[in-house]
């Protein structure tokens, strides 16, 4: 009777792993949840819109002012173009100016990704590389750079590649270091996995504010944020496949430390600080400052988005230096 009861028991746990692995583990390899469906990046595009195909993707930019000196401005994680807008057009007295979005962000192309995908469209090397083609597409020999955020990281690793392209570097709020969480370390892989990643899109969208990017938080003075800017803000959870990738871009690897690569650039480099930043602290970005013998730039009363938050504080402190540098 003993040994029934044993096997009797034995036999529905069996059962109940079989079918925990049936669905957990075989059904989303079989069924995926498909991305959002969304709306096209041409129908959310603005008249400044342009698109350039690179490596394959759709990759979206804007273009304001004209002459042969270049600025080249890199948004950080949650942002986009549009984020830029405040400060294109003062920029644009100092020549052509172009900002783009990175695969993930803005209006750029946002493509599914598998277990069969080589290289991963929304890490840090395909960002790089996806700089690199625009650059050559748009025939863009020299220019500055100004990266936000993580765009800061970015623009550290092409002076470093492009000594000779590189005339200058602005570093606003700076992402120099990775960021990476033990705990987002260790399970990566299986948040990677393709059970895991097709079942992503549904999870997303259940989540999807408290995986957004939090711009109250960035903010110094959340008042300054107008319904305008949280309106270019909600694109991420408009445009087509935004759940594939707000969930690529949350378990992508971390972007690499650049510290390193920071101290031998040739490049002049100016730092742009908020003193009320509460993501990268005015402490960290001082420190990066004197340790390569930079300028900073403090902008008083003001977060992580300076160019956003303090749009005519951030072109006084930048457009100067820039005259002076480049």
């Amino acid at each position: 009777m003993v040994n029934r009861k044993q096997q009797s028991v034995a036999g529905r746990l069996f059962l109940m792993i079989a079918v925990f692995s049936f669905i957990f583990l075989l059904l989303p390899l079989i069924i995926p949840v498909s991305g959002s469906e969304g709306v096209d990046a041409a129908e959310l595009a603005s008249d400044a819109s342009r698109f350039a195909t690179i490596e394959g993707l759709e990759v979206h930019y804007e273009q304001t002012g004209s002459g042969a000196d270049n600025v080249l401005l890199i948004h950080g994680d949650g942002g986009g173009t549009f984020s830029w807008s405040p400060v294109m057009g003062s920029l644009a007295e100092i020549g052509t100016v172009t900002a783009y979005d990175r695969t993930g962000w803005g209006l750029s192309e946002r493509p599914n990704v598998d277990s069969s995908t080589v290289e991963n469209p929304y890490d840090a090397a395909a960002h790089f590389r996806q700089f690199i083609g625009l650059v050559e597409e748009l025939g863009i020999d020299e220019f500055v750079v100004i990266g936000q955020g993580e765009g800061a990281n970015l623009a550290v690793r092409l002076a470093r590649a492009l000594p000779n392209k590189v005339k200058a570097l602005v570093l606003e709020s700076p992402v120099i270091e990775a960021t990476d969480t033990s705990v987002l370390a260790t399970f990566r892989p299986i948040l990677r996995s393709p059970q895991i990643r097709n079942l992503a899109p549904l999870y997303v969208r259940q989540q999807s504010n408290s995986l957004a990017f939090d711009l109250d938080a960035a903010y110094f003075r959340p008042s300054r944020i107008t319904q305008e800017i949280r309106d270019a803000y909600a694109i991420q959870t408009t445009a087509v496949n935004w759940d594939v990738a707000m969930w690529e871009n949350t378990v992508a690897p971390d972007l690499p430390d650049v510290s390193s690569e920071l101290r031998v650039i040739s490049a002049p480099v100016l730092v742009v600080a908020g003193a009320g930043d509460p993501i990268v602290s005015l402490t960290r970005s001082e420190a990066i400052a004197n340790e390569i013998g930079a300028e900073l730039a403090t902008i008083a009363a003001c977060g992580y988005i300076v160019h956003e938050e303090c749009p005519d504080e951030f072109i006084a402190a930048v457009v100067p230096w820039l005259a002076a540098n480049s």
